[in-house]
């Protein structure tokens, strides 16, 4: 059986085992990719966890990326009130 994805496969292994190195966690989740070309691009530090900003400038600002792949986005700012309940 073909191994197409072989060469891939190996260049995600050792990214994984990179990021691992640089304190980036055991894993790459969804989005993970596009936070650290971003941060690298913008020449920020990434903060850890999955809460608050994700990168962090030379000068102590703190940042949410939002990151795509096909140019739509998704913001979600809480939940709808029910109708008559805004105040």
């Amino acid at each position: 059986m073909s191994k197409e994805y072989e060469e891939l496969v190996n260049h995600l292994s050792n990214a994984l085992k990179c990021a691992k190195e640089l304190g980036l966690g055991n894993g790459l989740a969804k989005g993970k990719i596009g936070e650290i070309m971003l941060a690298n691009y913008l020449g920020h530090k990434l903060e850890l966890g999955d809460k608050g900003a994700d990168g962090v400038d030379n000068n102590g600002l703190r940042f949410e990326y939002k990151v795509s792949h096909d140019n739509q986005f998704n913001f979600n700012f809480g939940h709808a009130r029910p109708e008559g309940e805004i105040e």
